[in-house]
């Protein structure tokens, strides 16, 4: 009995520093991230995202690619036009995202962080 007593109260234990030691997934609103954003993280990049899940990055020259994106909790990846599969992506952390803010990292790098303002 008191075995059972035992193996009880440190599976209780272990619950509980696995629920309080994982943070929520964070759920940003879409509409705040349609616009045209600026960084100057990327040599100075536009980045414009449209309501029907389409946009376009642009540098200064107005050179630039097509994309979808997708918004999913605080996963933001966005999959340019005419790239080839597994090139032609970034899957990206949003860190904040309101209405004249949005910073990000990289899934597959948290040190690269971005940080954009809308236009």
């Amino acid at each position: 009995m008191k075995r059972t007593y035992l193996y009880l109260t440190v599976l209780l234990i272990v619950a509980s520093f696995s629920i309080i030691g994982c943070e929520p997934l964070q759920d940003f609103d879409q509409e705040n991230l349609v616009g045209t954003w600026y960084t100057s993280d990327l040599g100075g990049m536009y980045y414009t995202f449209y309501e029907n899940g389409t946009g376009r990055s642009e540098n200064s020259a107005k050179q630039g690619l097509n994309f979808t994106w997708t918004l999913d909790g605080e996963s933001l990846v966005l999959r340019y036009e005419g790239k080839e599969v597994g090139l032609g992506y970034d899957d990206l952390v949003v860190t904040t995202l309101n209405a004249t803010t949005l910073k990000c990292y990289y899934s597959s790098d948290p040190s690269d962080k971005l940080s954009f303002v809308k236009q």
